[in-house]
């Protein structure tokens, strides 16, 4: 999807480009203090500003100079295109399906675990797992978060079909994080392309913090398949909008369908409210040119009643889903809906140390997503009049402006790096296949320097009738010699005969 550039995509690139700033000047310092040496750790910081700009115009002009002399056919295209998900996915399940045995080897249901291996499993989470635990006589006691009441009754089915042990929960990790991973494959390739969406495949197939996730049961994958869904389902809605494949009651109930599942996932983790952001596409997405009886989309009126039915229709899925919830436990809906606010007034706060610890194995990953990621800044001035990119800006502003950012309940730093991840594909994909138009104008010249001169001669239209033949004189020649006394031709006739045939 590409959107148009107003004023406030203006007010966004500045805020982008510090935090940039920021992130690349964090990232140099902690990687030459790292793995280098602590005292060239401030050198490291300002030498990262030179690696990022010369990494972005070495791509650029390298891109440049084979888009010009090499055409990809499209096959082509989606034969790598296909090799790249097949390899992500397939090794994605195998890292999984081996941490699962793992799991099965090392721990027992009691959550005992041998020392080595008590710093890869998260001991203060086990207490969703001991209430996930099959027990005779015993029943789920309801959670105030919403997602996590929802987990743990997911790891409680589990457990009811293979039996109350640490493998049961990691599959359950497994399988969860696989659906996230091509569901982040499918909403990235449907609003920013080929490219940036095996950038996102890849890295989520193999990134180490992901993987390590899954001995964490707690409901931080499970909120980022959540998420993943909702993003789905959202975009699906908006690129069919901007396509003009609505009528107008058919977008109303698709924008009534859009806020409603919202307002549910907002009820079970308030972070989840950031899906409304993605409908401001609804005014700055670039419409699908058709015929004016045709036109759904046709100025801002039909937008600002498609946009205000989702904001209702998110608001009245969360009241539902908060008095479903206070009858099933017997309480009054202002109780329930007190309740829920209070959780977030309570747990609403910012753990930056704990996520950085998580992602500090994978540091110079990150950098590298971090310097792609810069690239945006650069191409924005490129993109002229649109861009496809603003609208994953302005979320990832909001819900993770660092991957280290923690708010809410618990910290979700695969919603940062995967925020991340997608404007690392974006910037990447935008440099590699940046100005089209001056690939295909260098084309056209080189294909107009290489046709040979043609020579001016007149030419003259052929005629198309037949000419006449030559005369050629043609002499007699008799293979029988006659004499000349026999050479009389001269035959007397009386002037009285009139030839009749008697």
């Amino acid at each position: 999807m590409t959107y148009r550039k107003t004023w406030f995509s203006y007010v966004l690139w500045a805020v982008y480009a510090g935090i940039c700033i920021m992130l690349l000047t964090f990232m140099g310092f902690d990687l030459f203090a790292g793995y280098i040496s602590s005292s060239m750790a401030r050198i490291g910081g300002l030498l990262i500003f030179p690696i990022a700009v010369g990494a972005y115009w070495g791509i650029r002009i390298i891109s440049q100079m084979i888009r010009k002399k090499y055409v990809m056919h499209m096959h082509t295209a989606n034969m790598l295109e296909f090799f790249v998900v097949a390899i992500s996915v397939v090794f994605g399940i195998l890292f999984r399906i081996s941490s699962v045995l793992y799991s099965e080897m090392y721990f027992d249901s009691a959550f005992a675990v041998p020392a080595p291996i008590c710093d890869i499993v998260k001991v203060p989470y086990a207490s969703y797992y001991d209430m996930a635990l099959v027990r005779a006589g015993e029943t789920l006691e309801p959670l105030s978060h919403g997602a996590g009441y929802l987990y743990v009754m997911c790891i409680s089915a589990v457990c009811f079909f293979l039996g109350n042990r640490i493998a049961s929960a990691v599959l359950l990790q497994a399988v969860i994080q696989m659906i996230s991973i091509v569901s982040a494959y499918v909403v990235v390739r449907k609003t920013v392309g080929k490219l940036a969406a095996c950038v996102v495949l890849v890295y989520l197939s193999f990134s180490g913090t992901y993987l390590s996730e899954m001995y964490n049961l707690s409901p931080e994958c499970f909120v980022f398949m959540l998420y993943m869904c909702g993003l789905l389902l959202i975009t699906a809605y908006l690129k069919d909008y901007c396509n003009n494949r609505f009528n107008k009651p058919m977008a109303v109930c698709g924008a009534v369908l859009v806020g409603l599942v919202t307002g549910i996932l907002a009820y079970l983790d308030l972070k989840l409210i950031v899906l409304l952001v993605f409908l401001i596409a609804l005014f700055t997405g670039k419409k699908l040119t058709v015929p004016e009886e045709k036109c759904v989309n046709n100025g801002t009126g039909m937008s600002v009643i498609t946009f205000l039915t989702a904001i209702v229709s998110c608001a009245a899925g969360l009241f539902i889903m908060s008095g479903m919830v206070s009858l099933y436990r017997g309480t009054g809906f202002i109780q329930g809906i007190s309740g829920w606010a209070s959780l977030y007034q309570q747990k609403f706060e910012v753990a930056v140390i704990h996520n950085f610890e998580q992602i500090r194995p994978e540091l110079p990953v990150i950098a590298l997503l971090m310097i792609a990621a810069s690239f945006l800044v650069f191409e924005y001035f490129r993109c002229r009049k649109e861009q496809n990119f603003m609208l994953w800006i302005l979320a990832c502003l909001l819900i993770a402006p660092t991957p280290m950012f923690a708010a809410g309940i618990m910290s979700y730093p695969m919603i940062a790096l995967f925020q991340w991840s997608v404007l690392a594909g974006a910037g990447l994909q935008n440099c590699i296949f940046g100005d089209k138009a001056e690939v295909v104008r260098a084309k056209i010249e080189e294909i107009n320097a290489a046709a040979e001169p043609v020579e001016e001669k007149p030419r003259f239209i052929e005629n198309p009738l037949p000419l006449p033949k030559k005369h050629v004189k043609k002499e007699m020649d008799y293979q029988y010699p006659v004499e000349d006394k026999d050479m009389k031709y001269d035959v007397e006739v009386d002037e009285k005969d009139d030839f009749d045939i008697q």
